[in-house]
């Protein structure tokens, strides 16, 4: 689905993941369903340069990670993942 390097992935903390996401400076950029269960993800633009994708489990457990703007790419989802928003 993202073809980024792990080592540019920063796990964030749920409270720091959640503060930025729920910020008015953050805008939703895309949101993926995985087919058959709930899983989803959810990118967020927080600055210029840094997107937040928070996956949400099917229990509705929440993980946040910090990425790079320029490590998402702009491919259409594929396999299970459909774009929902």
């Amino acid at each position: 689905m993202f073809e980024i390097d792990p080592e540019n992935i920063e796990s964030l903390s749920w409270s720091l993941g959640n503060r930025v996401t729920t910020d008015d400076d953050a805008s939703r950029e895309f949101t993926l369903e995985y087919r058959g269960s709930n899983r989803e993800i959810t990118a967020f633009a927080v600055t210029e340069y840094t997107t937040v994708l928070r996956l949400r489990t099917p229990v509705g457990r929440e993980k946040f990670y910090g990425v790079a703007n320029d490590d998402i790419d702009d491919r259409p989802a594929t396999g299970n993942w459909i774009h929902t928003a």
